[in-house]
């Protein structure tokens, strides 16, 4: 989606004949990079409108891209791992499970990491 909205922004900044430019920075946190864009003074309420409209076509405010906000890595990573055929990647792909499954959330869960827990001790 981010690579999605890079590219549709260029493209609508480009024919509006904006003058951008695009600041990548690094943070002392490996998992967080600040990504901003600049517009000429004078072109701000153009460049907002834009950013508005590439946002909108690429679905940038839908949930399902979030990452690390509702569950951190080591919850996603492991519900990936007890899940496999669900391929939770996104907090919302976890939610998604979590809301189908219910009041029998808890009990699936303990099932799945008791079988796992066995076939860890039947390799050893």
């Amino acid at each position: 989606m981010l690579k999605n909205f890079d590219e549709r922004i260029r493209e609508l900044f480009d024919e509006h004949d904006i003058d951008y430019a695009r600041v990548f920075a690094r943070s002392s946190n490996v998992f967080y990079q600040n990504y901003d864009l600049y517009v000429k003074k004078g072109q701000e309420f153009i460049g907002r409108l834009l950013v508005a409209k590439a946002k909108s076509e690429v679905d940038y405010s839908n949930p399902k891209w979030y990452r690390n906000i509702v569950f951190d890595e080591d919850a996603l990573n492991k519900l990936s791992q007890l899940f496999p055929e669900r391929q939770i990647k996104t907090d919302y792909d976890a939610t998604k499970l979590l809301k189908e499954l219910g009041s029998d959330a808890l009990s699936e869960l303990q099932t799945r990491l008791k079988g796992r827990s066995i076939k860890n001790e039947e390799r050893r």
